[in-house]
């Protein structure tokens, strides 16, 4: 556009738009073609492309006050654009009915990350790897079952969990740290949360079925995946 078509598309004065495309200019983000009108450089296109991201942090800004992205790999924080789609659930309780309701609802696979294990998804995982459902688990490195909540589970669900696992089709790993905790199938991310500045992990989670977020999550969870120890099932 020229100067004028900005200024009564902005809204704004003429000199107050001629100011900002200077700035622009200088910033070698916007440029005046042949024909006398401004457009983006490639510089400015690349800074467009970054935008998302800023508007996701900037949407949760409350939420990144006090969580942080600083042990998650640069490549993936680079791209937080692509959870810009993604729903905010600041209620523990929403996250674990998600998180219960993406496992009775997989067809294919779930995939999870946490850093321990929710006594009201034994069941459900059960259920889904007799429907044939790929389970991949990672949990800390030694993590197991307090002896008071595991006597809740009966001999049978134990049993089947370890056999599951004999087959292949539960499989555990242990990553050298839990940097988030995410669980996901190939319809959706039910919840996806980042660790609080005290390193301490509270499931206030974002979900999203976007196509672009949730190829964020496999992403992510295929690069913790292929670099944790593998580790037999422990419940």
């Amino acid at each position: 556009m020229k100067l004028t078509s900005l200024s009564k598309t902005l809204d704004a004065t003429t000199q107050e738009v001629y100011r900002h495309v200077s700035r622009l200019q200088k910033a070698k983000l916007v440029m005046k073609n042949v024909a006398g009108d401004y457009q983006l450089t490639s510089v400015g296109e690349q800074a467009l492309r970054w935008v998302p991201g800023y508007r996701f942090l900037s949407a949760h800004s409350d939420y990144f006050m006090s969580h942080t992205l600083s042990v998650i790999p640069e490549e993936y924080t680079l791209r937080l654009g692509d959870l810009e789609n993604s729903e905010f659930t600041n209620d523990v309780m929403i996250t674990m009915f998600d998180n219960e309701r993406m496992i009775k609802e997989a067809e294919e696979y779930i995939w999870m990350i946490m850093d321990q294990m929710m006594m009201n998804l034994y069941e459900p995982i059960k259920d889904a790897l007799q429907r044939g459902v790929q389970v991949h688990v990672m949990r800390p490195k030694g993590w197991q079952l307090a002896e008071d909540v595991k006597k809740h589970l009966s001999d049978e669900l134990i049993k089947a969990l370890f056999e599951y696992n004999t087959t292949g089709k539960l499989q555990q790993r242990e990553p050298e740290r839990i940097d988030l905790c995410l669980f996901m199938s190939e319809k959706q991310v039910s919840s996806l949360s980042f660790i609080t500045l005290e390193g301490k992990h509270d499931y206030i989670a974002f979900k999203s079925t976007d196509p672009v977020a949730h190829k964020w999550g496999r992403e992510i969870y295929e690069h913790y995946w292929e670099t944790a120890t593998p580790a037999q099932i422990r419940v």
